[in-house]
C-alpha cells in the first residue's frame, strides 16, 4: 500500500519537473519506503514521513531532482 503522503508529494512535483524527473523521484520514494517499511519514529509515525518532509523542503527551496532523490 502506497502512503497518501507519497501520493501527495508525487502530485506536488508535477508542478515543476518533467515526466522523466517525476518518475525518477517517485522511484526513489518507493525505494525508500520499501527500505523503511515497518520502521516507526518514537511517536509511532511511519519513519518514511520524515524523508518525505525533507524532500518537500528541498522542493520548496528549488533544489533539483538529484537532491530530492537523495533526501
Amino acid at each position: 500500500m502506497i502512503l497518501p503522503e507519497i501520493e501527495e508529494f508525487r502530485d506536488l512535483i508535477k508542478s515543476k519537473f518533467k515526466q522523466s524527473s517525476q518518475e525518477k523521484i517517485y522511484r526513489a520514494l518507493l525505494y525508500a519506503e520499501s527500505k523503511h517499511s515497518g520502521q516507526q519514529r518514537e511517536s509511532g509515525v511511519p519513519y518514511i514521513i520524515h524523508p518525505i518532509a525533507v524532500a518537500t523542503i528541498l522542493f520548496q527551496f528549488g533544489l533539483d531532482e538529484d537532491a530530492i532523490c537523495a533526501a
